[in-house]
């Protein structure tokens, strides 16, 4: 299990991220079929942006693998008519293409699989092939559990922002895909440049990956992105001068029930080879922040220089953020929205407990304890020295996952929870508890609701709270606990600080009208420091 100390954060923090990322070679995507800790997680895959598959023992037991899915593996295409066949959902013709693309119409559940289960096995003798694709399933049937997030991608900003946004009816980065053998994605890179994780219901898919920079090698002459990665016409150095260049992608055979994480800027393309059913989820967090701003930039660089020669009109720099807005979904001023969305509540949560820390040790006329470096609990820095194992499930927990609030709810085996090592660092007075994964995405405002009624045998080698006992506020008897909230809160508000900072340092960002702003992020930065002075 890798230790992430208070130390190894402090580098994290103050190092350039680019350099903490891997440099890739051709090699295997690795396999993880066992137990593994989110740390270890966070510090080989999520930090160096280097993708992984997790084996089924993290699906087994969602609602979805079991209801979805026939015994022979194929959809069971009567249940899913029954109970959502009315819903409207979004197909694509992987057949045709528009604007580089697969164009979409809208169809009906039950239509699209009466489709899917009369078509002809050979598709290349149908006339087309449908793929339902981007199915906002969750934001559909909020009340039908489908399935649980995985504990590693339940830091999640992209989606805590957006359930946040007023008014919002079906926007959220959380999908379900299903279409027959033989259907297949495009040649692309995720939203933002984002993670994005998908869990195999049912089938099998085939991914090609390619790390952040060779994309440029598939492009033709006029700098377009080739629409499939696997055309013959890639060979053709007249239109594809720089092809020979390109690594040999990394390919992946995705089964049944495992779940492929893709890390940010990896362009990939995926084929199904059998019929299949997927979950999906974009997101984005403090590991890759300043890609999803070099993105934005970049974007925004294409745009101006789309619309060069009307530089001089009036409203020309809100004119090129309404066609970014347009194109990716996002402007300046809704990216600074969705930044401050996510630091207000770690922000007032830092305060309270700075607050809660001050009285308590005025009321024992000391100084609280200062939190001990401690290398092997790994937690302490990144809020879950947990791993995939065996459980009780008749034992639930009230814990934090990577600053994220995981309620109690009943945990399942090791196909799909996560085990508290001792006396975890996001149990309060819990020792051996088990957590399971879940698919609610929390903020900090629930924090610390655990206290007296989690009991468990206190880790001696923990120190002790410098409140009373009949202390009930946030600071309980296990500092170590606190800290370990304390961790990710700091790391998510300090990279929030460094991509203020460089906001505030771009012209295009500087010319916006403050009127347009939701927070001065000098102040927001302000804040930031004010709450993690000493800290970091």
């Amino acid at each position: 299990m890798a230790s992430i100390s208070r130390d190894a954060l402090k580098a994290v923090l103050h190092h350039d991220s680019a350099k903490l990322r891997c440099d890739f070679e051709v090699g295997e995507v690795e396999y993880i079929s066992a137990g593994i800790y989110y740390d270890e997680f966070f510090s080989r895959f999520l930090i160096p942006n280097k993708p992984c598959v997790f084996g089924p023992h993290i699906t087994r037991e969602w609602r979805a693998v079991q209801e979805w899915v026939m015994e022979d593996g194929r959809p069971n295409f009567d249940f899913l008519a029954q109970n959502f066949g009315d819903a409207v959902v979004p197909v694509a013709d992987c057949k045709m293409v528009e604007y580089s693309a697969q164009p979409k119409s809208d169809m009906q559940l039950a239509e699209y699989l009466h489709y899917w289960e009369q078509l002809n096995e050979d598709v290349r003798e149908n006339t087309s092939c449908l793929y339902l694709k981007d199915w906002h399933f969750k934001k559909s049937f909020p009340d039908y559990k489908a399935y649980r997030t995985p504990v590693f991608f339940t830091s999640d900003w992209m989606n805590e922002y957006w359930d946040k946004r007023p008014g919002q009816t079906s926007d959220d980065y959380r999908f379900v895909y299903m279409g027959p053998k033989g259907s297949w994605t495009p040649f692309h890179a995720d939203v933002f440049r984002s993670y994005s994780w998908s869990a195999n219901v049912c089938g099998r898919k085939r991914w090609l990956l390619y790390p952040p920079g060779q994309e440029d090698c598939l492009r033709d002459v006029l700098g377009n992105l080739v629409y499939d990665a696997t055309s013959p016409e890639l060979h053709n150095p007249n239109k594809y001068p720089d092809y020979h260049k390109a690594c040999k992608p990394f390919e992946v055979i995705q089964e049944p029930g495992e779940v492929i994480f893709v890390p940010s800027g990896w362009h990939h393309q995926v084929f199904n080879i059998e019929d299949t059913i997927s979950i999906n989820h974009n997101w984005l967090n403090g590991c890759n922040l300043d890609i999803t701003w070099a993105f934005l930039q970049q974007e925004l660089a294409l745009v101006k220089k789309s619309i060069s020669d009307c530089r001089d009109m009036e409203g020309w720099d809100l004119q090129c953020q309404m066609i970014m807005k347009a194109n990716t979904g996002i402007d300046y001023p809704e990216f600074l929205q969705l930044l401050w969305t996510v630091a207000e509540p770690r922000l007032d949560q830092l305060r309270l407990y700075s607050e809660s820390s001050r009285k308590c040790s005025n009321s024992r006329h000391s100084k609280p304890d200062k939190p001990l470096d401690r290398s092997k609990r790994s937690q302490e820095l990144h809020g879950l020295n947990t791993r995939l194992s065996s459980g009780n499930p008749e034992r639930t927990v009230e814990s934090t996952v990577s600053g994220e609030i995981l309620k109690p709810s009943s945990v399942e085996d090791s196909r799909g929870t996560v085990e508290l090592e001792g006396q975890s660092s996001h149990c309060a007075r819990g020792a051996g508890r088990i957590l399971s994964n879940t698919d609610e995405t929390a903020t900090p405002s629930d924090m610390d609701r655990a206290t007296n009624d989690h009991t468990g045998s206190a880790d001696p080698n923990q120190p002790s709270s410098p409140c009373s006992e009949e202390c009930t506020c946030i600071c309980d008897s296990d500092t170590t606990s606190r800290w370990s909230t304390v961790w990710h809160m700091i790391f998510d508000l300090c990279r929030i600080g460094m991509i203020l900072e460089s906001l505030r340092e771009n012209e295009d960002f500087c010319r916006l009208e403050t009127g347009s702003l939701c927070v001065d992020p000098q102040q927001v930065i302000g804040e930031i420091i004010c709450v993690t002075e000493g800290l970091v």
